[in-house]
């Protein structure tokens, strides 16, 4: 005060506050799409996650969670303090569609340069690719399902995977694949020509 006397008084206090939140990584990607959620909420006790595809956990960190259907999904953490007190977050998870494009040429001469013969392809969840000779006989064949498609390389110009090298030239493929949104490739759209040179 104007007099140079000073008082001070305190009392303990605990802060009640309750901050929902979360990272997912990746948050887009082709199907599928495995997401890891982290919970890094602040006084959480009581946690929901819901996953936008009818997907529900009630553990503080769920881990990884899979989608497989193309689409926008927003996930949301939901959380209530031991006082009852709530907060939420939520973060959008893009699932790309399904993509089919195919090459026409490629050169396997081992340069790590275009030595695959490999469809540009997203969010598949079965493909079957056969390639054949100008004379009919069939020089590579592929089936996959699932995730497995993802790490598919593809026809490294050998005969069946052997160890025999294809001819340079001119070679036709066959290609049926469905995608996880259910979308069908097949018919003469992807049947065609490859050009294979070394």
């Amino acid at each position: 005060d104007s007099f140079g006397c000073a008082a001070s008084s305190s009392f303990p206090y605990t802060s009640i506050h309750v901050k929902a939140e979360f990272t997912a990584e990746p948050t887009e990607g082709e199907a599928p799409l495995e997401v890891t959620f982290t919970d890094k909420s602040v006084r959480g006790f009581h946690y929901t996650w819901k996953f936008g595809d009818d997907s529900i956990s009630g553990l503080p960190d769920p881990g990884t969670h899979t989608y497989y259907i193309p689409g926008t999904y927003y996930a949301v953490l939901e959380i209530e303090s031991v006082l009852t007190c709530r907060a939420t977050d939520s973060v959008a998870i893009k699932v790309e569609p399904s993509t089919l494009q195919m090459p026409n040429v490629f050169t396997p001469n081992d340069d790590g340069i275009n030595d695959f013969f490999v469809p540009e392809k997203k969010s598949l969840k079965f493909i079957n690719l056969q390639i054949f000779s100008k004379a009919g006989h069939r020089v590579y064949n592929y089936e996959g399902n699932g995730g497995e498609i993802q790490t598919w390389e593809g026809w490294n110009g050998k005969i069946n995977n052997s160890e025999r090298y294809a001819e340079p030239g001119a070679y036709f493929y066959v290609l049926r694949a469905v995608g996880y949104d259910e979308k069908s490739y097949k018919g003469k759209e992807y049947r065609g020509a490859i050009y294979l040179y070394r």
